[in-house]
């Protein structure tokens, strides 16, 4: 397997994100022009155009061009799923995340806290615990169990402010 003029100028991106944005956003053309289908290219130009820049429309434009150039780009999934959170877009989210668990490789305690991100915001505290809890026993790294037990602590607090509230 040999690496692409493509694949180079992605990885330069990838190596330089989020640091060094105007040398990432040159990078990721280069590797456009050279392969127009390129899913880790689409895929960070979705996530810069999501994360430092704002602009929705255009970063699901790039999450769906990954997606359609290569289905099984897990880091894809990840990225696009949050940006149908936070746009609100639940059912898509849902049919995405619904999708992501057949793709080999994907991270499963990721995919349930999206699942219980969904369920939180929606106000479902129960749903939120219980999937945040499922994605807390599918995690294999201490950075991961660190940052789901602190998530579960966020969703119970709410639970416990829910509680008082009701009781006044």
């Amino acid at each position: 397997m040999s690496i692409t003029l493509a694949d180079s100028y992605y990885l330069k991106a990838l190596d330089l994100y989020p640091f060094e944005l105007d040398q990432v956003t040159e990078a990721l053309n280069f590797a456009i022009s050279y392969d127009n289908d390129h899913a880790g290219a689409h895929c960070l130009l979705g996530k810069l155009n999501l994360y430092q820049l704002g602009k929705y429309r255009k970063a699901e434009d790039h999450f769906e061009k990954a997606l359609a150039s290569d289905i099984e780009n897990t880091e894809t999934y990840y990225a696009y799923a949050e940006l149908l959170i936070q746009i609100g877009e639940f059912g898509r989210a849902k049919k995405l995340i619904k999708y992501a668990y057949k793709i080999k490789g994907i991270s499963v305690w990721r995919l349930k806290y999206y699942e219980g991100l969904i369920a939180e915001i929606k106000g479902d505290y129960l749903k939120a615990k219980k999937c945040m809890k499922l994605a807390y026993s599918n995690t294999y790294r201490k950075n991961e169990r660190v940052f789901i037990k602190d998530e579960l602590e966020r969703v119970k607090s709410k639970m416990k402010s829910l509680k008082k509230s009701s009781c006044k």
